[in-house]
């Protein structure tokens, strides 16, 4: 995650203090290494808590100096089950220079973060993360572009969080971060719930029809919309309406597939409403499904035809989430002043377009943008190609990796662009620079880090999706067993993990089968069930 600085970091630099062992403590390498570089000298970690005070908040020193080192380390979070993925290259590999020159990059992200971990305390952090970055590339409104000989690079993106309901608290994520959105740029949200032909239509600069009936308020935030009518943004808690195979839904992956590279111009003729003209397209999308509507809705070929390689596929990195007490009163979640301002600063310092009211010239439209051209250090366009260069190989034929991930492999090193020019631009703007925009080594760095996160989550994704509903109730079953205290019954398993009686029992005489579990009769030929 990119808040590297979490509970038990700030527990073993607690310990630090104190002189006590912290050798055993699965701390994040970049703290690994300034409690190696001090060597158990006091006085030195105490001149370096100010600078970990510029890194990550008075907050976090805080907790610091809040907890007893005495006390035994926090619960170790339980990761989720082992996934391959494909090793990089030694000549993407990032080094300890690297990860320094990541630390001192992205001020926004690290304070976005910090107040999201407070505001969706459960909301597993890859989630947390992706939105911030999806939030902030909404509010760049394609302003910002870094322009390669192949293409020009626009920060937009396209998220989806895919978890089972409830426990992994997508939905209060998605609250916070569209909070956020709502608070730095509500003119760019489009309604989640609206055909393909009423998006594109907005999308155009029409007006909703019901304009005149709309309060004052919502005018202002329409019309200042219909200024930015292309470089909107889409929030949605049930994404897979949006891979719906319905009638009404129909053309929209094809629109979505158009609008992620922010091409110039789209045209398309519509039924009863003409001739749709999209200039400076640019959609933002954040969304989240479960793993059984994604696979019920979709046949498989979003894989082949690239619409799912797109999307940043975030699924949560832990398999359990320690839940975390509430009753805090007359607590305000807003966004904090240091994290809504610099969205702000950087929207009021962007481009702005031509004014609706300006005369259509034939040559510069009303309502037309004009980018900023971001510029790159040689060594990031020396790592982006290596980067590429890996992935490329990856979709290599006998390479092994499924097929179904060579779309998203191919984009990987753009995603890291992206990632990397807003983060370079909320840089720009905390130093108030007087230049463009520049994408250092530090930037690429920590983007790089985001989006191998990404990479490894399609994994995951890609393997849960790839299991069959008897293995999930096989898993199920086991992890139930895993958490109880005693052997359990049938009845005890079907109705603790709410799998149907009669899957609930050839899941269980499989797993006898397999000898993964061992059954203990109590009598009348009933049974208690345990991992063996």
């Amino acid at each position: 995650m990119t808040l590297i600085a979490g509970q038990t970091e700030a527990y073993a630099l607690a310990r630090a203090l104190v002189g006590m062992p912290t050798d055993d403590l699965p701390v994040h390498p970049f703290v690994r290494m300034i409690l190696e570089q001090i060597g158990g000298n006091q006085d030195l970690l105490r001149e370096r808590i100010e600078a970990i005070r510029q890194l990550w908040g008075d907050s976090f020193v805080g907790r610091i100096f809040e907890i007893n080192p005495q006390d035994p380390p926090p619960v170790p979070v339980i990761q989720k089950k082992h996934i391959h993925v494909p090793a990089l290259p030694e000549t993407c590999k990032l080094n300890e220079e690297d990860l320094v020159a990541a630390e001192k990059c992205g001020w926004w992200l690290h304070r976005y973060m910090e107040w999201a971990k407070q505001r969706a305390s459960m909301t597993s952090p890859i989630f947390l993360e992706s939105g911030g970055l999806w939030a902030l590339g909404l509010t760049i409104a394609r302003r910002i572009s870094l322009r390669l000989d192949f293409a020009d690079i626009y920060p937009n993106l396209y998220v989806l969080w895919v978890a089972p309901t409830t426990y992994y608290k997508k939905s209060t994520g998605l609250r916070a971060v569209e909070t956020l959105a709502r608070s730095a740029a509500s003119h760019l949200l489009l309604a989640a719930q609206a055909t393909p032909e009423m998006i594109l239509s907005q999308m155009a600069g029409n007006s909703v029809s019901n304009y005149e009936d709309l309060s004052p308020f919502q005018k202002t935030i329409e019309d200042k919309g219909r200024a930015y009518a292309a470089q909107r943004g889409i929030v949605v808690d049930e994404a897979s309406t949006l891979f719906s195979q319905k009638d009404y839904m129909k053309g929209f992956a094809e629109v979505v597939m158009n609008f992620y590279d922010a091409p110039d111009v789209y045209e398309r003729a519509v039924l009863g409403m003409g001739k749709l003209v999209v200039r400076q397209a640019y959609l933002s999308i954040l969304g989240a499904t479960t793993p059984a509507r994604l696979a019920g809705l979709t046949n498989g070929s979003e894989w082949e035809d690239g619409l799912f390689a797109r999307f940043a596929l975030c699924t949560p990195e832990n398999e359990v989430i320690h839940w975390q007490p509430s009753g805090r009163q007359d607590v305000h979640f807003d966004p904090p002043t240091s994290v809504l301002s610099i969205l702000q600063d950087l929207d009021r310092r962007l481009p702005h377009p031509r004014p609706l009211e300006a005369l259509d010239d034939g040559d510069s439209p009303a309502g037309e943008l004009h980018a900023i051209s971001a510029s790159a250090e040689p060594e990031v366009i020396r790592r982006f190609n290596a980067y590429a260069e890996a992935m490329h190989q990856f979709t290599a034929p006998d390479s092994g990796l499924d097929e179904r991930m060579r779309g998203n492999y191919g984009r990987f090193a753009v995603m890291v662009l992206k990632v990397a020019i807003q983060i370079a631009a909320t840089d720009w703007i905390l130093n108030n620079d007087n230049k463009n925009v520049r994408v250092k080594i530090g930037h690429w760095a920590l983007a790089q880090q985001v989006v191998e996160r990404w990479r490894e989550s399609a994994h995951r994704l890609i393997t849960e999706l790839g299991r069959n509903r008897d293995i999930r109730n096989e898993d199920r079953i086991l992890d139930f067993l895993r958490s109880a205290a005693m052997p359990q019954t049938e009845r005890d398993i079907y109705r603790g993990t709410s799998i149907p009686r009669q899957d609930a029992k050839a899941a269980i005489n499989a797993l006898l089968m397999d000898q993964v579990i061992t059954g203990e009769e109590f009598g009348n030929g009933k049974y208690r069930y345990r991992l063996i």
